[in-house]
This record gives structure tokens, C-alpha cells and sequence, in this order.
């Protein structure tokens, strides 16, 4: 048999270069050859990952960052960055943020879980040459920008690689909702607030009306979930004293002396009637009412404190006797509580007064509000109000405020009165009694047209026939007189 040479190649594993050799020779072939060939180098594949830290749990402005790490797999391969001739293999990473809304997932969400129509703050990318560390920042849109939670998500995708593709492992993703990767902008706080003087035979006493709103719609009921801490339930309402000669101003709020306190719930509505045995007015104490409300905070929602200069919260005891004021609102058009649904209208507030210095300059403002809703009402010339200003011509007597408002704007509507009476800068009377009867009008609903019934119209056709006939008749006997 003639001697063949030939040259094998052996497969023997994907992760490491092939086995050449050569073969076939007979027993006892000393024959070496040498073949010149080329050379190669063999490259491992690897897969790129990261690992992310956002720079604020607490987002306050309109900037989104995200601090992200890159590296290799360390259990893919031999665990490093690939290296070509020209250095590190460049990578891209694309991130993106998602609104989670009011409370995250209980626990994390595979990222490529997530679904198509998932709420999108924006979107992100970076790209590494070599493990390392980066922050990126977006901006969000005014449009996106409200309270609600955020999560990162952090992916490479294998076909964005261009040229570098092979050298990718495979797509990877991390997850939605990690604790690393989660933020929140809190939600604020608003509260209106109305406080009333009531006399009772044991004595005066001041209680307070609360329109809370701007509490995510589950507050107080989340558990929390690490880095964030569970909703705190209640809020502080106190009414502080300030005596006469202490400013009633925030430098002095710690001055002034708590008469009482009670607590109510941090979540939205309306909180009516506010008050406790100890919110009580002693005659002899000259000075500052002033109700405050206080929330601390918590993961999702911002501290609270509401300001000391709402005249709406003050109530002023001067010396003597004090000043009470008794309303009454109706229709300027035919003096009832309902008023026309359209056109120009008119409400006359009528205000009597007793307890005022003689001769004293005074002022009234009046606000129209939504009885429902507590809010004042508004139109493109700002609040609905009304100002009178009078000379008292003794302790008593009484003045008119007068609205002038569309008709259309009160359709529908129950709107109550509140007065202030001023002396000077300072107010010394009010009257806000969102409940009120005599305080209230009703803006009257759109008339709907009325089809007659069959039967009715047929009755109107008939005297409508007998009227034309005598018309008829009348007019002969007149043209019969003419003729004679």
C-alpha cells in the first residue's frame, strides 16, 4: 500500500482553539515535516454587565442621575473585559426610567418582564471601553415631572453593538424596582383652612375647618419597603397664643404658647369642625389666635408646616368687649338664596356688625366658596370677591357687600360667603361657616325645554280655533256695520 499524507482536524471544545494533526503514517515513520502556516489569535467572547446607584433617594428639581459601574461577568468565560489590539472593547448601555406611581412593586421585576406600555420618565444611555464608573443625568419634562416613584433600568443589547456584536455574549438586563435603583419625588402637601369663633353659654371657643389635598390617594396605608420607611398617619393641629406685644411672626412661633392640639389623619378630605376643650378664648387675654398644622414627612410625602400669616388661622382678642359679626346672602335680584344660571347677577351680602369703635374706619372683604368642594371660586380676573369700606356711626349697625359675577360661573353650584372685617391692616372679625344657611346661594340650573304633551296641544289648537273663529266673526259683524 502506498504510503499518504495527510493533515486532521479534531473539534474537540468551543471554548478553546481546534487540534490539528497529522496522520496516517506507518509504524516506525521517522518523517518530520514543517509547514509554514499563519498566525491567529484566539479571542474569548465575555459578558458585560453593571451594577447601579441612584445619587438621591429624594428627587427635588428636574434632574434624573444614576451612578452606574461596569464590569464582567465574573462567572462568564475567564470573567475580564475583553481586549482587542486597539484596547478594551467598547460597550453601549441603554438605560431607562419608568414611573412606578404611588408605591413600588413589592419586590424587584425582571427587566425583561416589563411590559411594552409602561409609563417612561426618559431615557439614557452610556458607553464603557473597559470596566469603570459613570453618572448620567436626564432632565425631566415638565410634563412627566409629578410626585410617584422611579426605577432605572440598565440593559446591553447585543445587535446595538455594531462591529463589536460577536464579541457580546448576550443580550442582559437588570431589574425594575431594585432599592439601588429607586427614587421618589414626594408629593406636597395643600391645605385650606377657615377658622370660626363660636359663643357658647360656657364661654368662647375657636375651631377650624381643613381642605387637605395633595397626600397620595393610599396615604396613609403603605407599609414601606426598604430604602423607604411606611407612611406616618397623622397630622398636628394646634392653635398657638401670641399676647399682645409678641409679633405674631415665624421668628416668634417658638415664643408663643400651645393652648392645644389634636391629631387628624394624613390623607386627603375634608376635616370640618376642628376643635377641643382647650381651644378656648379667655376674655381677660389680650392677643393672637393662631391655629398652625404640621405634618413631618415621610418617604413619600414632604414636611409639612403651614404658615402663621393666613389671616384665614388668626383670631384677635382685643381688650373690651369683642367685636361679632352676623350675615346674611341673597340674590340682589329678587332677595332669595337662588340666584339666575346666566348672564350678569348680582349677591348682596348683608353683614351687621356690633362691638366696633365708634367713629372707627372699617373694611369688609367678602370671597364667594365652593360649598363643596371648599375652594375658593376663581375666574380669569382671580378670586370672586367683593370689598366694602364704611365709617361706624356707633358700636352696631350694619353694611352691604355686593358680587358682581356671571351668571354661568354659579350654575349648578352652592357657594357660601366668608367675610373679614378689617380695622386698618389688622382683622378683628370674621365669619366662615362653610355649613351656613344664611351665609349660602345656590346658582340655578339651565331650564330644559319642555315638549307638550298630545293631548295638551290638541286643547290649545281647539281654543286656539275658537278664539280664531270669534276674531272671525267679530270682523264680519264690523265690516256688515261699515256696509249699512
Amino acid at each position: 500500500n502506498p504510503v499518504r499524507t495527510t493533515l486532521t482536524r479534531y473539534g474537540v471544545r468551543a471554548a478553546t482553539q481546534d487540534t490539528a494533526s497529522y496522520g496516517n503514517r506507518p509504524d516506525g515513520d521517522k518523517e518530520e515535516k514543517r509547514l509554514k502556516g499563519g498566525v491567529w489569535k484566539v479571542l474569548m467572547d465575555f459578558q458585560p454587565m453593571l451594577r447601579s446607584k441612584v445619587e438621591e433617594e429624594t428627587i427635588s428639581g428636574h434632574h434624573l442621575s444614576d451612578t452606574i459601574t461596569a464590569f464582567a461577568d465574573p462567572n462568564y468565560g475567564d470573567g475580564t473585559w475583553l481586549h482587542d489590539d486597539h484596547g478594551p472593547i467598547p460597550v453601549a448601555f441603554d438605560g431607562i426610567a419608568y414611573d412606578l406611581g404611588e408605591e413600588p412593586p413589592s419586590s424587584p421585576v425582571d427587566g425583561r418582564l416589563i411590559p411594552q406600555d409602561a409609563p417612561v420618565i426618559g431615557y439614557a444611555s452610556a458607553v464603557f471601553a473597559g470596566e469603570g464608573t459613570k453618572t448620567v443625568t436626564i432632565d425631566v419634562p415638565e410634563s412627566a415631572h409629578k410626585p410617584g416613584f422611579i426605577s432605572w433600568v440598565w440593559k446591553v443589547r447585543k445587535d446595538h453593538q455594531g462591529q463589536y456584536a460577536p464579541f457580546i455574549h448576550s443580550d442582559w438586563s437588570d431589574q425594575l424596582a431594585l432599592s439601588t435603583e429607586t427614587s421618589v419625588t414626594p408629593w406636597k402637601v395643600q391645605i385650606y383652612s377657615a377658622a370660626q369663633v363660636k359663643e357658647t353659654r360656657g364661654g368662647t371657643y375657636l375651631i377650624d375647618d381643613l381642605w387637605v389635598s395633595g397626600f397620595p390617594q393610599s396615604h396613609p396605608g403603605w407599609a414601606g419597603r426598604e430604602p423607604f420607611g411606611a407612611d406616618v398617619p397623622t397630622m398636628r393641629h394646634r392653635l398657638l397664643f401670641f399676647p399682645q406685644g409678641l409679633e405674631v411672626a415665624e421668628e416668634n412661633r417658638d415664643k408663643a404658647e400651645e393652648i392645644g392640639s389634636v391629631e387628624i389623619p394624613a390623607r386627603n378630605g375634608y376635616y370640618p369642625s376642628l376643635g377641643d376643650l382647650t381651644f378656648r378664648v379667655e376674655p381677660e387675654r389680650v392677643g393672637t389666635y393662631v391655629f398652625t398644622t404640621e405634618f413631618d414627612g415621610d418617604s413619600r410625602v414632604e414636611a409639612y408646616r403651614s404658615v402663621l400669616d393666613d389671616p384665614n388661622e388668626q383670631y384677635t382678642r382685643k381688650e373690651g368687649r369683642p367685636i361679632a359679626i352676623s350675615t346674611h346672602a341673597r340674590d340682589g335680584a329678587d332677595s332669595d338664596q337662588i340666584v339666575a344660571g346666566s348672564g350678569p347677577v348680582s349677591i348682596v351680602d348683608s353683614v351687621c356688625y356690633e362691638g366696633v369703635e365708634a367713629g372707627g374706619e372699617y373694611a369688609l372683604n367678602a370671597t364667594l366658596v365652593d360649598r363643596e368642594t371648599g375652594v375658593p371660586l376663581s375666574n380669569e380676573q382671580g378670586l370672586v370677591s367683593a370689598r366694602t369700606e364704611f365709617r361706624a356711626e356707633s358700636t352696631k349697625g350694619c353694611s352691604e357687600v355686593v358680587f358682581r359675577v356671571q351668571g354661568e360661573q354659579l350654575r349648578g353650584k352652592q357657594l357660601v360667603v366668608f367675610e373679614d372685617l378689617y380695622q386698618g391692616n389688622e382683622r378683628v372679625a370674621f365669619h366662615r361657616d362653610i355649613n351656613s344657611r344664611e351665609q349660602s346661594v345656590k346658582g340655578e340650573e339651565p331650564k330644559k325645554p319642555r315638549m307638550a304633551r298630545t293631548g295638551a296641544v290638541s286643547n290649545s289648537l281647539a281654543v286656539m280655533g275658537i278664539l280664531l273663529a270669534g276674531m272671525g266673526l267679530a270682523a264680519h259683524r264690523v265690516s256688515r256695520r261699515c256696509d249699512s
